[in-house]
């Protein structure tokens, strides 16, 4: 079923700026490429979305797989900034970043600020399932050259050129 919703999943991850190939394994560890997938816990479509999380982003037919595809895209950008807005510090290390953002997406990102507040070693606190989550995705998110570089990573990358000029 990937080949029949891939240019739309490739158009969601550009249109939010999101590593294209991170974005299509998420849909593909989600839901197998199935726009009719529900899990146990009530998560529905391509992205699984949980309905709130889905209104939230816009989703009226959690089933379409177009709007199921361009709110999950949507939530991974919100994920990113949020994520970074709880925790600073994590923009100076893309791969922390994209594990909290990934963890959000698998976990829930009040779980996640919990495990985060309770200390730096959160990736140690999370459940053995969004760890597989994360570990199974990180190196795709992580690798990629097209996620938008962190704003501290700018500021030193220009203050560099002008320093070495």
């Amino acid at each position: 079923m990937r080949s029949q919703f891939e240019a739309q999943a490739r158009e969601s991850a550009e249109r939010y700026s999101l590593p294209v190939e991170g974005f299509l394994a998420l849909i593909g560890v989600e839901s197998a490429w199935n726009p009719n997938a529900v899990s146990p816990a009530g998560a529905q479509g391509l992205g699984q979305l949980m309905p709130p999380t889905a209104a939230d982003m816009g989703v009226e037919n959690p089933f379409d797989p177009e709007q199921n595809l361009n709110g999950s895209a949507k939530y991974l950008d919100w994920l990113r900034t949020w994520t970074a807005a709880q925790e600073p510090e994590i923009e100076q290390s893309p791969r922390l970043h994209w594990a909290a953002v990934l963890a959000s997406y698998n976990w829930g990102p009040g779980n996640w600020r919990s495990a985060m507040r309770a200390g730096s070693d959160w990736p140690e606190r999370l459940p053995s399932e969004t760890e597989a989550y994360v570990g199974r995705l990180l190196p795709i998110f992580a690798g990629s050259q097209s996620e938008k570089p962190p704003l501290g990573i700018l500021a030193l990358g220009a203050f560099l050129l002008l320093a070495l000029a």
